[in-house]
């Protein structure tokens, strides 16, 4: 399937706000670009973001929510971090392990 450009903007809360221009092959993103018509950024993207397809396909991305019990890290749910959460109001769940 031939890539098509696609626009987007920028997650990050800075004031720059950029545009980014996505290559989309085989609905993935292939390339990621700073936008060069927009006003005040003209293409340029910080390094954080122009890494970002990297972190997005990387085979370590997590996937769902871990939580450390020794080794290795144990898949948990919502509906379990909901009553921990309510179980400890006062501090953080790391603090009570």
């Amino acid at each position: 399937m031939p890539s098509a450009s696609k626009y987007s903007v920028c997650a990050l809360d800075c004031p720059d706000a950029c545009s980014l221009l996505i290559d989309v092959e085989d609905g993935r993103g292939s390339r990621l670009r700073g936008n060069p018509t927009h006003p005040v950024t003209r293409g340029f993207l910080c390094g954080k973001v122009a890494k970002y397809l990297d972190r997005e396909y990387s085979p370590d991305r997590l996937l769902y929510p871990q939580r450390r019990q020794m080794s290795p890290r144990v898949r948990v749910f919502i509906d379990w971090l909901s009553r921990e959460f309510a179980r400890h109001p006062e501090g953080s769940l790391a603090e009570q392990s």
